[in-house]
């Protein structure tokens, strides 16, 4: 059966585990760090999926990283993960004025509605991220 990507307040255990670069048993050995998580019931055979929402997810990144600006996360990152850029496949988390949904790699195979808005997000991070990049020390950076 194929099934059509969609877009979802949750985050399963495999798409985390490809969203930090990790493999999935890394995340199943620490379950105990991570938010309380839910078993997703969607009605196919097989065991449900592991799913956190995306709420929580943010809110752990959060705490775990409140001491450090956003340079030492992206250096701490960039030292300890060899492949840095986006794997493809690899899903994305994009912050919607409805709030953060997972969306699929294969943005084509959504809803004209909904890959417009996650399009317009991106290019709003994106715009953000260069402004930045850009802008000129505060006095307080100097």
């Amino acid at each position: 059966m194929n099934q059509t990507p969609t877009v979802t307040a949750a985050i399963t255990q495999s798409q985390l585990a490809d969203l930090a670069g990790l493999s999935r048993p890394f995340i199943s050995q620490h379950l105990d760090d991570l938010p309380e998580s839910f078993l997703l019931r969607d009605g196919s055979n097989g065991r449900p999926p592991r799913c956190w929402t995306i709420e929580q997810i943010i809110q752990y990144v959060l705490d775990k990283t409140a001491g450090l600006t956003e340079l030492e996360c992206r250096l701490r990152i960039a030292l300890l993960d060899h492949s840095a850029a986006r794997p493809e496949g690899q899903p994305r988390i994009i912050d919607t004025p409805q709030g953060a949904i997972v969306v699929p790699s294969k943005m084509g195979d959504l809803p004209a509605d909904v890959r417009e808005l996650v399009r317009q997000e991106m290019d709003a991070d994106l715009t953000r991220l260069r402004n930045r990049r850009h802008r000129s020390p505060t006095k307080t950076e100097e």
